[in-house]
């Protein structure tokens, strides 16, 4: 199978977009989560009144994989500038989804260098992170990264998000991120893969071991 095929057999969702990225707009923009996480996660309820959407750039790229199947990892990794193409295609199509339907919330697409961890060391330590075969994916994952960030579209983290004094939501699969909440006004997460609404509240299932206590919340 050649790398064009894998792009268009790629699983899609509402809209053009790989599935998990679909499902976050699905999400924002329809108010909806996937039908089997109905009744487990909530969407977020409107953009009104949200001023950015932080978008992972790492977080596409995965998701992108994700929806392509990873058991054709190398055949994308032997073809990063075709997989680059498809990515820029999805960032323009969710800049249109959002000019058109968003309610004033602007998406930014960026690429977090992670140089410049803040936060309580002890909350990082507990966090989910890669490990074993995850870390070859993390590595394509950073190298196409870089790469894309040359690009005016993407904005670079680097090495920490900018103070800003806005409600923002933001979609990442890197938990540590969300640590850096203290430069926003409000942030919220929109979780790739179920479209679930999460505020601050409800970030303690980013934790390696977690229990739905609030009190194991990053508060």
């Amino acid at each position: 199978m050649s790398i064009f095929d894998i792009i268009d057999n790629r699983v899609l969702g509402e809209f053009p977009l790989s599935v998990p990225t679909s499902i976050v707009v699905e999400s924002t923009i329809f108010n909806m989560v996937p039908e089997h996480m109905e009744g487990k996660a909530h969407p977020l309820d409107s953009l009104l009144g949200w001023n950015q959407h932080y978008f992972s750039l790492q977080t596409m790229i995965r998701n992108f994989i994700s929806s392509a199947g990873s058991k054709n990892l190398t055949k994308i990794m032997d073809n990063d500038k075709e997989v680059v193409n498809v990515l820029f295609e999805e960032i323009d199509i969710i800049s249109e989804i959002y000019r058109d339907r968003g309610n004033g919330c602007v998406p930014v697409f960026y690429f977090h260098t992670h140089r410049g961890f803040i936060g309580n060391r002890n909350t990082f330590k507990r966090l989910r992170k890669p490990r074993g075969k995850t870390l070859v994916l993390e590595s394509f994952i950073q190298k196409l990264s870089r790469s894309m960030s040359k690009d005016n579209r993407i904005t670079v983290i680097d090495p920490s998000f900018p103070r800003v004094n806005n409600k923002s939501l933001i979609t990442t699969h890197y938990a540590y991120e969300l640590l850096e909440y203290n430069s926003f006004k409000k942030l919220a997460l929109i979780e790739s893969h179920t479209g679930a609404y999460k505020p601050k509240e409800l970030w303690y299932t980013k934790y390696s071991n977690y229990s739905e206590d609030p009190r194991y919340s990053m508060l």
